[in-house]
């Protein structure tokens, strides 16, 4: 599989953990990399950073087994660069528990940077851009704070 096809199966596989609420496989993606959220400025690394962050901030519908979101990825646009191969998205996110209709609930940016070896790709850095953040409150666990690796506290709403 030609590089550029999988950069594109690990933005979409992103979302479809996600989704799914498979956490272990979501950090499994980020074992040699990073995620920073923009605005709020939290960082986290690796697997076990990344898997934990996940299972702590989002809320799983008991009836489901999953967080009752769709991550819609879009505009994709893949390059590559000096040290690998950059990519640029945008995303929404849609809630569906309980019954009610699905409702947007965040929209933003994805920025990834990859990196190739032994012809494989891997996630090295995602920044997750914030644009848009409405009524989460059935999607992220209230009053959440964590603590990036510089010791500081985070909300994860913000």
């Amino acid at each position: 599989m030609d590089f550029f096809r999988q950069v594109e199966n690990l933005v979409h596989r992103y979302a479809e953990m996600i989704d799914g609420g498979d956490f272990d496989g979501l950090g499994g993606l980020f074992a040699r990399g990073s995620v920073h959220f923009v605005p709020g400025g939290l960082s986290i690394h690796g697997a076990k950073e990344v898997t934990r962050f996940y299972e702590k901030s989002i809320v799983i519908d008991g009836a489901t087994g999953t967080p009752g979101t769709v991550h819609w990825v879009s505009n994709l646009i893949i390059q590559g660069d000096a040290e690998g191969l950059l990519s640029r998205s945008r995303y929404r996110v849609t809630l569906n528990v309980g019954g009610e209709p699905p409702r947007l609930i965040a929209t933003g940016r994805y920025f990834d940077h990859f990196f190739i070896e032994d012809s494989q790709v891997y996630f090295s850095q995602r920044r997750v851009v914030s644009e848009y953040i409405g009524d989460t409150s059935g999607h992220l666990r209230q009053g959440l704070f964590t603590v990036a690796a510089n010791g500081s506290e985070h909300d994860v709403r913000r």
